[in-house]
């Protein structure tokens, strides 16, 4: 710990703040190797920032390294994989933490200052306890809420169809099962040694069976418990998920179900906004940076009307082909569903396309609603002149 704060205002109370703790955040230089960045990586130093030579933050380095096979990792340089994440400064909201980390799968994001140099990182675990402190976990039972059906692999399957279900998947946990009994989890952290072995690669790496690498999973769960219990004991043990299995502690336990960190603060957002919020899904890793601009762009229009309209959650779904993004946009104007598509090379070019479409159906409400007012003073002008 380095002894900074964060200064959060919670969106629902009058006055009031709450502090979150910043944590020390590891650094390496852009020019080191990628090998001295994985061996700084821990399950407390969960993302490495990555400087240039003035000290300005140009990504991170996280779990989701260690689960890629990238050869042999002491000849490559840290920069040319490192993840350009959102970025948060000490001045941000709840709020604005709440979404950054329910619309991306990082599990932690660094702290820069103006300069855009690193003051540290603070996790999503953090964000959750001080959520937890203020009550806004719903107490609802984890059955209604969690994920199904979960992610399983068998204990006898080779790392090698590991690493491809997890990349096909896009997840970073998955549950090991022996004839659909629960034995354990795999992380990418449980696979760390295998990136230090340089001659361990390809084919022979695929003979590893998933049941050399297991852990215990942190977390158990019976599906009729409360949410609260849960997240206090995500809080009280530091973990990120929980799987939630059917039967009694020492007899045979099926995985139903699964919960995260993610998931729990995605359902505190519905539970907390008061007006509408924009939820970005698919943003790719090396393009974590233009979350803030992404945002920005959809949300000028928006606010021009927001008076006039009764506007709903915006939905974002960015994909990335192969050589264009496709961004999918949906929100509801007045209850009336409206979808909006946008196409491009680059991803802000996109955007673009699809917000400019949403812009010309918001120029229609708006002189809809313009045409009414003109009609309702006719109407009382008239009104008016029969009554004298």
């Amino acid at each position: 710990m380095n002894g900074l704060r964060f200064k959060s205002i919670f969106p629902k109370k009058a006055v009031g703040e709450s502090m979150i703790e910043i944590h020390s955040m590891k650094v390496v230089s852009e020019n080191d190797p990628l090998s001295k960045a994985l061996g700084k990586l821990s399950e407390e130093d969960i993302i490495i920032g990555v400087v240039d030579d003035k000290g300005k933050l140009i990504g991170i380095i996280d779990d989701r390294h260690l689960s890629k096979s990238f050869g042999d990792a002491s000849k490559i340089k840290v920069r040319s994989v490192a993840v350009k994440s959102p970025r948060v400064k000490k001045d941000a909201s709840i709020k604005e933490l709440l979404l950054k980390f329910s619309t991306n799968h990082f599990a932690a994001l660094p702290v820069v200052d103006e300069n855009g140099k690193a003051e540290g990182f603070i996790s999503r675990v953090d964000v959750l306890k001080e959520l937890m402190n203020e009550g806004y976990v719903p107490n609802i039972s984890v059955e209604s809420v969690m994920s199904t059906p979960p992610h399983k692999i068998e204990s006898e399957e080779t790392l090698g169809r590991l690493r491809a279900v997890m990349k096909n998947l896009a997840i970073h946990h998955m549950i090991v099962v022996e004839n659909g009994k629960l034995i354990g989890v795999i992380t990418p952290y449980d696979l760390i040694s295998l990136q230090f072995v340089p001659e361990l690669k390809g084919s022979l790496k695929s003979k590893y069976k998933v049941k050399d690498f297991i852990r215990s999973p942190p977390i158990i769960i019976e599906p009729s418990t409360m949410l609260p219990k849960v997240v206090e004991e995500f809080i009280e043990k530091k973990v990120s998920y929980g799987i939630v299995a059917e039967g009694e502690s020492g007899t045979v336990r099926r995985p139903v179900g699964f919960i995260s960190v993610r998931d729990i603060l995605n359902i505190i957002l519905r539970v907390m906004s008061e007006s509408f919020e924009i939820v970005i899904s698919g943003l790719p890793e090396h393009e974590g940076i233009l979350y803030d601009d992404i945002k920005e762009a959809i949300d000028a229009p928006l606010q021009k009307i927001a008076k006039m309209v009764d506007i709903g959650h915006v939905f974002v779904r960015i994909k990335e082909g192969k050589s264009v993004y496709n961004i999918d946009m949906s929100v509801e104007f007045d209850g009336k569903p409206y979808h909006f598509h946008g196409e491009d090379y680059k991803l802000l070019p996109a955007v673009k396309e699809a917000v400019e479409a949403m812009e010309s159906v918001i120029k229609k409400l708006k002189d809809v609603r313009k045409d009414r007012r003109k009609k309702s003073s006719v109407v009382e002008l008239i009104e008016e002149e029969d009554y004298l």
